[in-house]
C-alpha cells in the first residue's frame, strides 16, 4: 500500500511505470514473434546469394573499367592525336574524342590539362565543365602518386559515374583523359537482369548514404534510405520490409552498390504463426495505448491549466493563478507559477511607480538589479531649460486646484515632447523644466535632439494656447534655453535617498540662456557649442550675437531658429 501511494504521488514514477510496462510488452511480444531458428537460415541463404552476386557485379564493373582504360591508353599514345593536342585545335580534338567515346561505349570524356588547377580543355558531349577546373583533383593526385591509371566512382550531374583517368604522355604527362560511364537506371536494369537480384546505386551525401538510382519504387527507396541511416557503419548485411515483403540487403564494400532480394518465399511457412503473433502484438499495443492514455490524461489536464495561466500572464493579466491541488511535481510547478505571477505583479507595481518618480531609463537600470551608488562621472551632454512667462500673474485669479491642474496640463504636454526626442527630465522646478540629453544613456546626436525638442515645444505650446483660447483661459508664453558642455552626472543625495542629476557650469549657462529669452524676445536660444554639436544648417539658424550672462565674464555667442 505504501508503494502504491508513493507511485501515485510521484509524477516521475508514474511515467517510469508506463515506460517499463511498454518495454516489457515489446520485449515479450518480440520474443514470441521472431522465430530465430527458421528465419536465420532464410536470411543467411539470401545473404550468401547477395554476396556472391556482389562479387560478380564487382568483377563486371572492373572489367568494363579496364576496357575503358585500355581504349583510352591506346588513344593517348596516338601520335596524330598528340600533335592535334599540342596544336590546340579544339574542334579536331573534340571530334577525335567523340569517335573514341563511341568506340569504347563511354558516356563522357574530359580532357584535362596538366596544370595547377587541372582545367577541362575539352568535354564530350559539350557541357558546363569545359573551361573550368576539374572538381576532383585529389583523385588525379592519387593516380600520379600510384604511377598507374585511376578508377573511381564519383558523384556527377546529380548521379553516380564510373570514371577512369589515363595520362597523355609526350613522354611525360602533359594531359589526362578522364573517361567514364553513367551508373544510371539503364545500367541498374542491365545489372538486375545479369545477376537476378534487385540493384540500387547509392552515394554518400553529408555522411549519409542516399539511393541515386534503383530498380525499386519511390516508397521502397525511402525505406532503404532509412535502413541505411539507422545501420551501424560497418554493417553490410541487413533486412528491411519493402512493399509488404521482407528483403535481405547487401552493401558492397565501396558503398556504391546495394543488392536486395525478397525473403517472402523463404518465410511463407511462418505466415500463419506470424498472424498469431501479430494478434498478440496488437493486444499488447492496445494495453500500452490504454495505459498511456490514462497517464496522459493525468498529465495534460493540470498542464493545460498552467498553459492557460501562462497565456493570461503573457496577455498582461498578472493576477492569474493556477488551482492544482496535487502533491507531486505538477503541483510544485503550479505553486511555483503562482509565486512567480505574484512576484511579477509586485515588480510591475514597482516599475509603474518608478516610472512616475524617475525617468524610464533610470527605472530600467534599477529594475535590472544593478546597485545604485553615490558618485558621478564627467559626461558631455546638452541641457535644456524651459520656464513660463508671467505665470504668477496668470494664476492670481485661479483657485489652487485650478493652478495645479493647469500646470500639470502644461508640464505633461512638454514632458511628452522631451521623451519623444530621447531626453530625460531631471526635475520640475515649479513651472520650469530641466531636461538632459545624453545622460544617463549616451546619445551621439544629443545636441540636435535638444534643439529639435525646443522647436517642437513651441509648436506644442501653440496648440495648447489654441485650446486655452477656446476654453476662455489666458494664453501662456514660454522661454527655452539650451547649452552643450561637460557636466558631472551621477547619483547624489543620501544612501537611502538618491537623485540622478547633472551639475556644472553647463547647467548654469542653459538656465541663463532661458532667462535671456525675455530680453531678446526669441526662443529657443542656444549657445555656439550647441550649434556646432548639432551640425545645424545655416539657413535654419538666426544669429542673435554675443550676450553677457550672469556668472560669466566672457560673452556667449547665441543663436536661435529662424521663424
Amino acid at each position: 500500500m505504501a508503494s502504491l501511494m508513493f507511485i501515485k504521488r510521484s509524477f516521475r514514477n508514474r511515467l517510469l511505470l508506463a515506460f517499463l510496462s511498454l518495454f516489457v510488452i515489446v520485449q515479450v511480444s518480440s520474443f514470441l514473434i521472431i522465430d530465430r531458428v527458421i528465419t536465420r537460415a532464410a536470411r543467411e541463404r539470401a545473404t550468401d546469394d547477395l554476396r556472391n552476386a556482389a562479387i560478380i557485379l564487382k568483377q563486371f564493373l572492373l572489367e568494363r573499367s579496364d576496357l575503358l582504360i585500355q581504349g583510352a591508353s591506346l588513344f593517348s599514345r596516338d601520335y596524330a592525336f598528340q600533335q592535334t593536342y599540342f596544336a590546340d585545335d579544339r574542334e579536331t580534338i573534340r571530334s577525335a574524342l567523340l569517335s573514341l567515346q563511341q568506340r569504347i561505349h563511354a558516356d563522357f570524356i574530359l580532357l584535362l590539362a596538366d596544370e595547377d588547377d587541372w582545367p577541362v580543355r575539352v568535354q564530350t558531349p559539350r557541357g558546363e565543365d569545359e573551361g573550368k577546373p576539374f572538381k576532383h583533383p585529389e583523385l588525379l593526385e592519387e593516380s600520379i602518386e600510384a604511377g598507374e591509371p585511376g578508377s573511381w566512382v564519383i558523384s556527377r550531374d546529380q548521379g553516380l559515374v564510373r570514371m577512369v583517368a589515363v595520362p597523355l604522355l609526350a613522354p611525360e604527362p602533359v594531359a589526362w583523359l578522364c573517361v567514364g560511364f553513367k551508373m544510371d537506371e539503364k545500367l541498374v536494369k542491365s545489372l538486375e537482369r545479369f545477376v537476378g537480384f534487385g540493384v540500387s546505386l547509392v552515394k554518400e551525401v553529408d555522411g549519409q548514404l542516399l539511393v541515386v538510382t534503383s530498380s525499386l519504387g519511390p516508397d521502397a527507396r525511402n525505406t532503404v534510405e532509412i535502413a541505411l541511416a539507422s545501420r551501424s557503419s560497418d554493417q553490410k548485411d541487413f533486412q528491411v520490409v519493402m512493399n509488404d515483403e521482407l528483403h535481405s540487403l547487401h552493401l558492397r564494400d565501396d558503398s556504391s552498390l546495394l543488392l536486395h532480394a525478397s525473403l517472402e518465399r523463404a518465410l511463407q511457412p511462418l505466415r500463419q504463426l506470424q498472424r498469431v503473433f501479430a494478434l498478440l502484438a496488437f493486444l499488447a499495443l492496445l494495453v500500452v495505448f490504454l495505459l498511456g492514455k490514462t497517464v496522459a490524461k493525468t498529465v495534460t489536464q493540470p498542464v493545460e491549466r498552467l498553459v492557460q495561466g501562462v497565456r493570461r500572464v503573457t496577455a498582461g493579466d498578472l493576477t492569474a493563478e493556477v488551482a492544482v491541488e496535487r502533491d507531486d511535481e505538477i503541483g510544485m510547478l503550479a505553486n511555483s507559477f503562482n509565486v512567480m505571477a505574484r512576484g511579477l505583479e509586485e515588480k510591475e507595481k514597482v516599475r509603474s511607480l518608478l516610472g512616475k518618480v524617475v525617468s524610464n531609463q533610470i527605472a530600467e537600470e534599477l529594475l535590472r538589479g544593478k546597485t545604485v551608488q553615490l558618485g558621478g562621472e564627467i559626461r558631455t551632454v546638452t541641457v535644456l531649460f524651459t520656464d513660463l512667462r508671467s505665470f504668477t500673474t496668470t494664476c492670481e485669479k485661479m483657485q489652487p486646484e485650478e493652478v495645479l491642474h493647469f500646470l500639470n496640463r502644461y508640464l505633461d504636454c512638454m514632458a511628452k515632447v522631451v521623451e519623444k526626442h530621447g531626453g530625460v527630465i531631471d526635475k520640475f522646478i515649479g513651472d520650469a523644466i530641466m531636461a538632459i540629453f545624453g545622460a544617463p544613456v549616451s546619445l551621439p546626436d544629443h545636441a540636435r535632439r535638444a534643439v529639435e525638442c525646443g522647436r517642437e515645444m513651441h509648436s506644442e505650446l501653440k496648440l495648447l494656447n489654441e485650446k486655452l483660447r477656446q476654453e476662455g483661459r489666458p494664453e501662456i508664453a514660454m522661454g527655452v534655453g539650451i547649452h552643450t558642455g561637460e557636466v558631472v552626472a551621477g547619483n547624489m543625495g543620501a544612501e537611502n535617498r538618491l537623485n540622478y542629476t547633472v551639475i556644472g557650469d553647463t547647467v548654469n549657462v542653459a538656465a541663463r540662456l532661458e532667462s535671456e529669452t525675455k530680453s531678446v524676445g526669441r526662443s529657443p536660444l542656444f549657445s555656439q557649442a550647441t550649434l556646432e554639436a548639432a551640425c545645424l544648417n545655416t539657413d535654419e539658424v538666426a544669429l542673435i550675437g554675443p550676450l553677457h550672462v550672469k556668472g560669466r565674464e566672457q560673452p556667449i555667442l547665441v543663436s536661435t531658429l529662424k521663424e
